[in-house]
């Protein structure tokens, strides 16, 4: 106990002393002080005796001399970094006070000239000095006069970073002759075009990230001359590499390799089966240009992780079946992966492609397929993928899935992710409890929710298991309903009483509302059937009447029975039955001849049944009018029994479009006369209809 209290004032002191030696203008975290983006600060201040680290930048510093560091040389000052403070001068001598200086970084003062930066470098005398940063000077010249300045004996140069210029020529030869300790050179963001390769025994990183360098056959040397035989971690991406198989074999020490936002166009069989230490593997951002992945492309013993994401790669059924993959042999050789990425690709959640090829994986712990526009979790996704514990499904278009299907028998994943996908409502059944038992973190921010009675089971979830649901609960908010839209989740919680009442709601309103789809669609039934009813109910009549078909021409009490519309009413009266009621003929027209006190439907009955033939005054008007279409259907009936008794009229042109399948058939089998207002075939009309009477 008297240890603990001992140690705790300890603590207390120290954060005293450095809290209040702090410069005012700096902010000081344990042994290193920041003083950054003060232009007005233009020295460098006092800082406490426990500070072994100063950061320097976006301040205003054009001139350093010797002087100028007197306030750090009487500690054991092991970092010093001078970021972006408008150096245009620096003395040889400048550093040469800080006897203890393990990193330099002068970043961003492009004033200074390559000279300058290795004449002070040159002038450093600490004996400890192992890395050193010179980013962002836009320098074209070859770096040896930097190599040089670093190579004296007392220094130990382990790390050398030089990002963000304009290099164009890497020189290995150079570098390997000046720096042979070198493990660590980073030349990310530059203009490299030439690469010059050399022995680099030491060398354990590099990194030649966002340059133009092509990856060449024997690049690196070969089996029996490898010119980076101890390099460790190699980072190539956004270069000109177009081809990879062949060009890291002799790497045996390799276990990093990012090749990613290269132009690659097809990934051959064992491009990295001879890297025989790979671990880890970054092929990504390939621009939409990668078409073509053989089968045994990824085989490696090896391979724990590979990131295969944002590569547009279509893995569907099409491709597999043009041979530009193989969905059961693409992972079909990586006993030991772990961790794969396959975000930003495209997918088909319809058949099983996905499955076969996630199926070979038996020791996958970690999943991402983000921003794939899945719309639902594919059934057989992780079967089978017994060691899973990390699923990440965010950021897609997920609306819903069969929860017992694919999380049946699921209790490895611990971590959960569907944020920023469509899903509204979050039941029990999406969850099942196997699943739910051991459940570390679970990820459903920035979805859309209904904030209604259905979340009441999400909701009671939270409250037991708060801890687990992350972004909670500034990220949860209601989509719907209207009046909740914008609101935090956490604010609304309805009661189960209150949600047992709205659903008796809504289950009378669902047993009202089937009701009335029933009647609406029994009335809709009833009027497209209304003539088929109307004709039954006529021949129910005409039995209980007890009509009879009057097939003997003498007993035809009418020529004609006319067929015609209100519209036509004036036509038929003062011109068609006046030319056609001569020479003994006679017209059933309803408006004249139907008995009053019967039934329409009873005269229409004995109007037919009496005449010769029926006679249909065919117009626009006509085929809208109901009563029309009614007798129209009796008139065919009449017509299949006897084909001689139907005439019809073309009063005006009707558009086939318009017309009853029926009456259009009719005008198909049969012949019809066409009315005319002009003088000669006006005359010609009325010869051919009391032709058709007589």
């Amino acid at each position: 106990m008297a240890n603990t209290i001992y140690g705790m004032v300890q603590l207390l002191l120290i954060h005293f002393v450095v809290v209040q030696g702090c410069p005012r203008p700096c902010s000081c975290n344990a042994t290193i002080v920041t003083c950054r983006n003060d232009k007005e600060l233009r020295y460098i201040p006092k800082l406490p005796d426990a500070a072994t680290g100063l950061i320097f930048s976006g301040n205003y510093l054009p001139f350093i001399e010797r002087h100028t560091m007197s306030n750090l040389t009487s500690l054991k000052l092991t970092v010093l970094v001078l970021r972006y403070n408008y150096i245009r001068n620096i003395s040889k001598d400048a550093l040469s006070e800080l006897k203890f200086l393990e990193k330099i970084d002068l970043t961003g003062n492009k004033n200074l000239t390559i000279q300058q930066v290795a004449d002070t470098l040159r002038g450093i005398h600490s004996a400890y000095l192992h890395t050193v940063i010179i980013n962002s000077f836009y320098w074209r010249k070859d770096l040896s006069i930097i190599y040089q300045a670093i190579s004296v004996p007392q220094f130990k140069i382990k790390t050398l970073i030089y990002e963000g210029n304009t290099l164009q020529i890497l020189n290995f030869t150079s570098l390997n002759r000046h720096l042979p300790e070198l493990e660590h050179l980073s030349v990310k963001f530059n203009s490299i075009q030439i690469f010059i390769t050399d022995h680099a025994l030491s060398l354990k990183r590099l990194y030649l990230d966002y340059n133009y360098i092509e990856l060449k056959e024997n690049m690196f040397g070969t089996h029996n001359d490898c010119f980076f035989p101890n390099l460790e971690i190699l980072q190539m991406k956004s270069n000109f590499l177009i081809y990879f198989e062949n060009r890291f074999s002799c790497l045996d020490n390799l276990h990093t390799l990012k090749i990613g936002r290269n132009p690659v166009k097809r990934i051959l069989n064992n491009t990295f089966y001879n890297l025989t230490s790979l671990r880890t593997l970054s092929i990504s951002n390939t621009g939409g240009r990668l078409y073509k992945i053989e089968s045994l492309a990824f085989k490696s013993d090896t391979i724990q992780s590979l990131n295969f994401s944002a590569n547009y790669f279509p893995f569907i059924s099409e491709s597999a079946e043009r041979f530009y993959f193989n969905p059961d042999e693409i992972f079909n050789h990586l006993p030991k992966l772990e961790v794969l990425d396959l975000s930003e690709n495209k997918f088909n959640v319809t058949n099983d492609v996905l499955f076969r090829m996630l199926i070979p994986l038996k020791n996958l712990q970690h999943l991402t397929i983000r921003h794939c526009a899945l719309t639902t979790i594919p059934k057989n996704l992780i079967f089978r993928l017994e060691k899973l514990g990390y699923l990440d499904l965010s950021q897609n278009h997920i609306k819903t899935w069969k929860g017992e299907t694919v999380f049946k028998n699921v209790s490895s994943i611990e971590i959960l992710r569907l944020d920023m996908n469509y899903i509204t409502v979050f039941k029990e059944s999406l969850f099942p409890a196997v699943l739910r038992r051991n459940l570390r973190s679970i990820y459903l921010a920035n979805n859309p929710f209904s904030c209604t009675c259905k979340l009441l089971w999400l909701r009671k979830w939270i409250e037991e298991k708060s801890e687990i649901f992350k972004q909670y609960p500034e990220h949860y908010i209601c989509s719907t309903p209207i009046e909740l839209h914008g609101s935090l989740l956490k604010r609304y919680f309805p009661s189960e009483r209150e949600c047992e009442s709205i659903n008796e709601l809504l289950i009378a309103f669902t047993v009202l509302s089937i009701i009335g789809i029933c009647v609406v669609m029994l009335a809709s039934l009833v009027y497209k059937g209304r003539w088929h009813i109307r004709h039954a109910i006529y021949l129910f009549h005409i039995r209980r009447k007890g009509y009879e078909n009057m097939d003997d021409v003498s007993n035809f009490l009418y020529s004609g029975f006319v067929v015609y519309c209100e519209e036509d009413r004036e036509w038929v009266k003062n011109k068609f039955v006046k030319m056609v009621e001569i020479n003994d003929r006679k017209l059933c027209i309803h408006h004249r001849d139907f008995d009053g006190g019967k039934l329409i439907i009873d005269n229409i009955a004995n109007g037919i049944a009496r005449s010769k033939k029926v006679i249909l005054i065919l117009s626009r008007a006509m085929i809208k009018s109901d009563w029309c279409l009614f007798e129209m259907r009796l008139a065919h009936k009449k017509f299949i029994k006897r084909a001689d008794s139907l005439l019809m009229i073309m009063l005006e042109t009707v558009s086939p479009d318009d017309m009853p399948k029926s009456l259009h058939t009719l005008l198909t089998i049969s012949t019809y006369i066409r009315w005319s207002s002009d003088l000669v075939a006006e005359e010609e009309f009325w010869k051919k209809v009391r032709r058709a009477i007589k």
